[in-house]
């Protein structure tokens, strides 16, 4: 005789569905707090995994101690002008970094356009979050400082 341990092990042909709400939570890199509270304010769902993709954008390798390879590096191959093909590397390493480093993100289209008279790089990552269905758009210009 089987053991039963709750009321749908009586029939066991059946199968029980389980839907999880999955919620993602950050803290806000600005690092505000509540005024009446002192807490630090929080990024929830597709703002946290926004924010998680463009911070993973922007920071340069070697920026984090013990982690030479977390973010994608674009200072290192901005304004190299020996290479012709600098906008096809700037969406190969953008796309390598938000699929090693972000699961959560699942990216739909990368574009990178130069501008070499205006010393100015223009990305648009267009990338949808896991268990939402919105579909988050980053639009940053990066240009040289001298």
């Amino acid at each position: 005789m089987a053991k039963i341990l709750s009321s749908e092990d009586n029939n066991l042909t059946s199968s029980i569905a389980v839907a999880r709400n999955v919620s993602y939570k950050d803290i806000d890199l600005t690092l505000s707090i509540f005024d009446d509270t002192g807490d630090i304010y929080t990024k929830s769902d597709a703002a946290a995994v926004k924010q998680s993709v463009k911070t993973l954008m922007l920071t340069d390798s070697f920026e984090r101690p013990f982690r030479k390879d977390l973010g994608a590096g674009l200072d290192a191959i901005l304004f190299n002008s020996t290479s012709g093909n600098s906008e096809s590397d700037l969406r190969e390493r953008i796309v390598r970094t938000i699929t090693k480093y972000e699961p959560r993100a699942i990216i739909n289209s990368v574009r990178v356009n130069s501008s070499k008279d205006n010393n100015t790089v223009s990305v648009r990552l267009e990338f949808r979050v896991k268990n939402f269905n919105a579909t988050e758009v980053i639009e940053t210009t990066l240009s040289r400082l001298r």
